[in-house]
């Protein structure tokens, strides 16, 4: 995780970088209530440490003066009716991309309604985590829900899946097995995600 910090730290000033190194978790999305013991490595790969990274880390992203009304942590409510399964294919120009199918989208009640102006967030699943391994759990339970719902903000989950070859754990590429613009928004995987932001959002001007 250090050396992780180090790479953002040559794209971003350190102060926009936010770490925490003192929870001894194994390699998963960690929560405060949902998943596997905080040191075990088995799927979902969603361990429940007693810490949820999904609202700190959205909390810091947009402001957690804003975000939350009271200026504090969410009031948890049950919002998994506004999780919704869309079609994937028409975003991306072939199989090359390996992608699913199908992805997830929630949509708070207030941005339904058109009441306000809401964020949109896209959560990149890890490996193993797509739907062909764990179905929408990682959608609905690595906590993403409720901190959208109390800030307003659209949540974006793409579907990876696995190829026996170049990718057989089901990860987004972040090496390069779909093309040397793999990390940019003409690779075949983010060029996918940059329209369905595009189309989310209005914006369907070329880029």
């Amino acid at each position: 995780m250090r050396k992780l910090e180090d790479y953002y730290s040559h794209f971003v000033p350190t102060l926009q970088i936010k770490t925490k190194f003192d929870i001894n978790a194994e390699h998963s999305f960690i929560t405060d209530n949902y998943g596997n013991p905080c040191g075990q490595l088995v799927s979902p790969f969603i361990n429940n440490c007693g810490y949820n990274a999904a609202e700190e880390l959205m909390a810091w992203i947009y402001n957690s003066s804003t975000l939350f009304s009271d200026g504090g942590h969410f009031q948890r409510r049950e919002t998994e009716e506004n999780l919704l399964v869309f079609d994937q294919t028409e975003f991306f120009a072939n199989d090359d991309a390996k992608m699913d199918s199908v992805g997830f989208l929630y949509v708070p009640t207030a941005c339904k309604a058109n009441k306000t102006v809401c964020k949109l967030h896209i959560a990149f699943h890890g490996c193993e985590q797509g739907r062909e391994y764990i179905g929408d759990t990682f959608a609905r339970h690595a906590g993403y829900l409720e901190v959208a719902d109390a800030g307003n903000i659209i949540v974006l989950f793409p579907q990876n899946v696995k190829s026996l070859v170049s990718n057989p754990n089901g990860c987004f590429d972040w090496w390069g097995y779909t093309g040397l613009n793999y990390a940019t928004k003409y690779g075949q995987q983010m060029g996918g995600v940059k329209k369905m932001i595009d189309r989310i959002s209005g914006n369907q001007a070329e880029h």
